[in-house]
């Protein structure tokens, strides 16, 4: 005969589990997905962050369309983005861009921000993402994203930009570390 366990200690434990469940789920979030207008402007950022508009311009380099210009603005913060960094980019139009934006996290860890996922346009499983800050428009970090054709979780590898670019092309466009 097997020992009975009566209800009440099967539901102390149930609420005990989701208690914590739902603790754990309120305390995380997620990025908020952000549009793009064709006039540029970002939709679904908070007011304090407003205007915001994403100039991206593509051009003709050689026998492909590639990003030749970007161009942020968040409220009174502007920044533009030097070849250095556009060059590693091989986007050839907003087809494959995707934007989204976190802005209700503690920014003793990271300051609120806006992604922008350059997916390459040849399906390598590449991409780069742009990590910008809401408050200043100021580059935070540049990653590289390369997804595995295994179904392995992507790798994400920050890029050094100051290996890459002059001190002077990154005035004002590096946010502080």
């Amino acid at each position: 005969m097997r020992p009975r366990i009566g209800y009440a200690p099967l539901r102390l434990f149930a609420t005990a589990v989701l208690g914590l469940g739902l603790g754990t789920g309120a305390a995380a979030h997620q990025d908020r997905v952000i549009g793009l207008a064709a006039d540029g402007s970002l939709q679904g950022l908070p007011a304090a962050y407003a205007p915001a508009r994403l100039r991206l311009t593509f051009s003709a380099v050689g026998d492909a369309r590639r990003l030749t210009d970007l161009e942020l603005r968040l409220g009174a913060a502007h920044v533009r983005l030097p070849t250095c960094v556009l060059g590693l980019i091989h986007a050839d139009g907003t087809g494959r861009l995707r934007l989204s934006a976190s802005w209700e996290h503690d920014e003793a860890i990271l300051p609120h921000y806006l992604a922008a996922r350059f997916a390459e346009p040849d399906d390598a499983g590449l991409a780069f993402t742009l990590l910008f800050d809401l408050h200043t428009a100021q580059l935070i970090e540049v990653t590289a994203d390369l997804a595995h054709g295994d179904g392995a979780e992507p790798r994400s590898l920050a890029l050094d930009l100051r290996a890459r670019c002059a001190a002077d092309e990154l005035d004002g466009v590096l946010a502080p570390r």
